[in-house]
């Protein structure tokens, strides 16, 4: 019996790309430095999160500034980036690691 994780994706379709056959690519295995969960009642913020209103917090990312909740992780990339998680994805996309 597969578990959930051990799926096969479905197979692509091959009209999807004109001219271009689709592959498969499995994202590489990446530690992240550091991830921080965002709670605004306990200072200091996770460097790059700023409030930009009453209740209302965000973050400058390399794609754009992303609106940060309570609960958020902040994680720091390979390259220095920081970017905002969800709780639910981060719990099903990441695991800690031993030193």
């Amino acid at each position: 019996m597969m578990m959930a994780d051990e799926r096969k994706p479905p197979e692509p379709r091959m009209d999807t790309h004109k001219g271009c056959v689709p592959r498969r690519y499995r994202k590489r295995q990446v530690v992240v430095v550091t991830a921080q969960q965002f709670r605004p009642d306990v200072k200091p913020w996770p460097e790059g999160v700023y409030e930009s209103g009453p209740r209302h917090w965000r973050i400058k990312t390399l794609e754009g500034v992303y609106n940060v909740r309570h609960g958020d992780w902040i994680i720091t990339g390979i390259k220095g980036e920081r970017y905002p998680c969800k709780p639910d994805i981060f719990e099903a996309t990441y695991e800690a690691v031993d030193d």
